[in-house]
């Protein structure tokens, strides 16, 4: 039987921006923790090529996604699969503007059972939070960098304002009161 997970976030960060980072997979061990060792095999975003590495948490496992679908600024669908572990999944990562932010959303299924205390759905959903809520961090932190000492301190408290505005958006997709 399949589980699906969906989980969405909120950055400060322009789209244009954001997507520039997340198709940096040697920065996704900056802002998880999750992964080791990323590497490329054939074409970086390429359908049929694949991204090998090492999954630290919340499994240590190998990994291999390989890509299915890409879209550049709005979608990247990718299989993950380890013959180590004994299941699969399918994430989809969307990116969208919302107003003056960027939304990212996953949709995850997964089939097998990893040897998890919750199994599938408690692996899915580990990986797409940590990974969408750190990625999301790491995205508004850039924005406030972003906010050169040059302008002006009203732009500044903006920017600040928006990566409010963003955390505790994340904070209520969390659960996490203010």
């Amino acid at each position: 039987m399949s589980k699906t997970f969906t989980y969405a976030v909120f950055t400060a960060l322009p789209l244009s921006r954001a997507w520039k980072l997340f198709t940096d997979i040697g920065l996704w061990p900056s802002f998880t923790g999750l992964y080791r060792d990323l590497r490329w095999e054939g074409e970086p975003w390429q359908p049929g090529s694949a991204i090998l590495g090492r999954l630290v948490h919340p499994l240590p496992i190998p990994l291999r996604y390989v890509i299915r679908r890409y879209q550049p600024e709005e979608l990247a669908e990718f299989i993950g699969h380890s013959t180590a572990a004994g299941f699969a999944t399918n994430r989809s990562i969307r990116f969208s503007s919302a107003e003056a932010r960027t939304q990212i959303q996953t949709i995850s299924f997964g089939i097998g059972s990893p040897p998890l205390p919750g199994g599938m759905a408690e692996f899915i959903g580990k990986i797409q939070k940590t990974f969408l809520s750190g990625f999301a961090e790491y995205c508004d932190q850039a924005a406030m960098q972003e906010v050169s000492p040059k302008r002006s301190s009203f732009l500044r408290m903006q920017a600040a304002s928006e990566v409010q505005t963003a955390s505790a958006d994340r904070r209520t997709e969390l659960g996490i009161l203010a």
